[in-house]
């Protein structure tokens, strides 16, 4: 099996992006404006795994986005002008926040565009580590989330959420701890020690590339799809096509 990918890079587009950009912020803050007065299409809430926790345990929490039938918001990458969402972690002293861990996207296509989006219920997942030195005690964790609400058009939603989580002598888990150990599940693992060749071959236009990801078959893994991170330097768009070639997967 193999995968040829074909994203773009467009060095010389700045301006155009900075056009794009404008009008596309323009057109979301319209949005917002035509929906001042409305609730939010979306359900926020903060999830524990643990009620109460030991110092130096780590406890799992996860941003729980409700989102009304119809309704989306997007991935680390959501492709083209979207935005992810965004965790600001306000934490008392001993308490530590990893990175977030991202559930698979959908990975979806209209007019040759591609976007990686939630729909309906997304859990994104982060774990907190316990200081070994923290006193017992109950301590208030908050958190200050940012994402897009997506429909035909989208609109920029804030919100706050707060859980109180003990520190004791003992580990506890929370009524929620099974549902979060499933969204856990959703989350791709890293590929340890996966030997690969990429190609950045220059095309036909001077401000694209393509990209060849080639793995050999031996180790074990093949290619399913592409999904990208997300990255300022540039934009990745276009297809993704698979090939099988003399073992190779690519």
């Amino acid at each position: 099996m193999s995968l040829n990918n074909i994203p773009s890079y467009h060095p010389g587009e700045s301006m155009r992006h900075r056009i794009t950009g404008f009008v596309l912020a323009w057109l979301i803050l319209i949005g917002l404006g035509a929906n001042l007065t409305q609730a939010a299409e979306t359900k926020l809430s903060l999830l524990l795994d643990k009620i109460e926790a030991t110092p130096g345990e780590t406890v799992l929490a996860g941003i729980r986005l409700e989102l009304k039938e119809g309704w989306h918001t997007y991935w680390r990458y959501g492709g083209d002008a979207a935005q992810p969402p965004r965790i600001t972690w306000k934490l008392p002293p001993g308490i530590t926040a990893g990175n977030i861990r991202w559930p698979l996207p959908v990975k979806e296509e209209s007019s040759g565009l591609y976007s990686y989006a939630y729909h309906d219920d997304i859990v994104l997942l982060v774990p907190l580590t316990v200081g070994s030195d923290l006193k017992t005690g109950s301590i208030k964790l908050n958190a200050d989330v940012f994402w897009l609400e997506c429909k035909e058009s989208c609109i920029p939603r804030n919100g706050t959420v707060s859980r109180t989580l003990k520190i004791g002598a003992t580990d506890k888990s929370s009524p929620e701890a099974s549902s979060l150990a499933a969204w856990n599940n959703k989350v791709p693992p890293p590929a340890v020690d996966l030997k690969f060749k990429a190609d950045w071959s220059k095309s036909m236009a001077d401000d694209e590339r393509q990209l060849t990801i080639e793995l050999a078959e031996k180790q074990g893994f093949y290619f399913k799809d592409f999904y990208p991170f997300e990255n300022e330097d540039y934009e990745i768009g276009g297809k993704t096509t698979f090939e099988q070639a003399e073992g190779k997967s690519l």
